[in-house]
């Protein structure tokens, strides 16, 4: 899983775009990151939800919807 540094901020490793021209084309409503794999169903569960922001592994939840 991700670790998380002391201060609770995730180290998370994103891989790069294979070449300069892609882009993400979209937004982004929130950024969630766990210190634990999380199955199919888990995701499933709460991918259409807001979280309260105290869910087990849940390292960092990083909203954008204010």
């Amino acid at each position: 899983g991700i670790g998380c540094a002391p201060n609770g901020i995730p180290n998370p490793q994103i891989p790069p775009a294979r070449d300069a021209n892609q882009h993400f084309d979209g937004t982004i409503d929130e950024v969630r990151t766990w210190k634990a794999v999380r199955s199919l169903e888990e995701i499933r569960a709460t991918k259409n939800i807001e979280l309260t922001g105290s869910e087990t592994n849940l390292c960092a939840y990083l909203k954008f919807n204010q």
